[in-house]
């Protein structure tokens, strides 16, 4: 079994980076929370990747929630 849901490591690093910067500006649009354009393009590019799917994304936590769950 994988240690990680995606095929490519970098989406992984890239969804952290993401909900790093989406948490610490909560309420903000992506271009506001992320401060440079570029940025906001990663994101966005990240989102639209057909190699990453909703399931993969949501099973990145599911272990850290059942932890947690369970105690």
């Amino acid at each position: 079994m994988k240690s990680h849901p995606f095929e490519d490591f970098r989406h992984g690093q890239r969804l952290r980076e993401t909900v790093a910067i989406l948490a610490e500006h909560p309420g903000e649009s992506i271009p506001q929370a992320s401060g440079s354009a570029s940025e906001s393009q990663s994101i966005y590019r990240f989102w639209a990747n057909e190699r990453v799917k909703p399931e993969q994304i949501l099973a990145s936590h599911r272990p850290s929630v059942v932890a947690r769950a369970n105690q």
